[in-house]
């Protein structure tokens, strides 16, 4: 599929390991950070488990998809 021409080209960007472990203690180190990274965490897995609970199970019949 061709690029949209109206789309910015994205820019190259390189992550330095060393500021990235300097962002990540800035977050452990600040309780409020850490606090709202983990209810990011905690509703992001929330919302995983709720998807996984409304697919069908594996012994499901779909008659739908699987007539016979």
């Amino acid at each position: 599929m061709p690029r949209n021409p109206n789309l910015p080209k994205p820019s190259k960007k390189t992550f330095k390991k060393s500021d990235i472990f300097a962002s990540l203690k800035r977050i452990d180190t600040n309780k409020t950070t850490t606090k709202r990274i983990l209810k990011l965490e905690t509703d992001f897995r929330a919302k995983i488990k709720t998807h996984l609970a409304a697919l069908p199970t594996e012994s499901a019949a779909l008659k739908k998809f699987n007539p016979h």
